[in-house]
């Protein structure tokens, strides 16, 4: 559906409603669409959606799911994923962008000549998050 199609996933990302959030965001995270269309709605909504706001939790972990799913390996996404990482209040975001990265990482092994500064990225701010993180028992 084009450009059309993304901006109703983008809207989508943004909907009262989880269920439409949750498909906006596999829409957006599909290998049928590329990367660099895909990318700027994620960054924008991954960015955008205020801490405060009754969905702006489920906004952030949804565009930063999205991002590793089929998001562009560049600097600007594993920018807002580190940031979401080490800074986000809630650890459904930050598992959503530790995955992320993770995926970016691999994706940017796989071209590696062409981002292997995102593979440093992806990887010092996995381990930055460490040093953030409580371990919890969960048994």
């Amino acid at each position: 559906m084009g450009a059309a199609g993304v901006h109703a996933l983008e809207r989508g990302l943004n909907d009262l409603r989880e269920e439409v959030r949750r498909a906006a965001c596999w829409g957006l995270s599909s290998p049928t669409l590329s990367a660099a269309i895909a990318t700027p709605p994620l960054l924008r909504a991954a960015t955008s959606a205020p801490l405060l706001a009754v969905n702006g939790t489920s906004v952030r972990k949804h565009a930063a799911f999205a991002l590793g799913e089929n998001g562009e390996p560049t600097e600007a996404s594993c920018t807002v994923l580190r940031q979401l990482l080490l800074t986000d209040t809630s650890t459904w975001v930050r598992t959503a962008a530790a995955g992320a990265l993770g995926c970016l990482g691999i994706r940017a092994a796989k071209a590696l000549g062409t981002s292997a500064g995102v593979i440093v990225d992806a990887v010092e701010a996995l381990l930055e998050s460490l040093a953030h993180e409580v371990n919890r028992d969960y048994s």
